[in-house]
């Protein structure tokens, strides 16, 4: 609706992310969400060439002090070095942590650098 009435363009995607090669021929992006999904080393990599020059990145999901239970294992948790390698092509524009009834999640905005 929103994008109607501005005369704004919107393309989206959804992807199973599970799937290791599962970003390879998306296209570019302006705005990519990832939402309670941990993304894989090779996947952190190859999101770089998915994003325009200055698009955002947001990624969302339980962090690291979630509590693991039968539905959320340790790997499933986004750990504090996950991005370490983003700094060439990101640049982190935003992070927070909520506890709630939910858990803990964690929120990363990056924006990309131009090329």
């Amino acid at each position: 609706m929103f994008a109607r009435r501005n005369n704004h363009y919107v393309r989206t995607r959804e992807l199973d992310l599970s799937i290791s090669d599962s970003l390879r021929d998306i296209g570019s992006f302006d705005n990519i969400v990832i939402n309670h999904f941990r993304l894989g080393r090779e996947q952190l990599v190859e999101i770089k060439n998915h994003i325009t020059d200055n698009g955002v990145l947001f990624i969302c999901g339980f962090g690291y002090k979630h509590k693991i239970d039968s539905r959320i294992r340790k790997e499933d948790l986004i750990q504090q070095n996950d991005f370490d390698d983003l700094d060439k092509f990101f640049e982190l524009i935003n992070y927070s942590e909520n506890e709630d009834d939910r858990g803990f999640i964690v929120t990363y905005i990056f924006r990309r650098r131009n090329s």
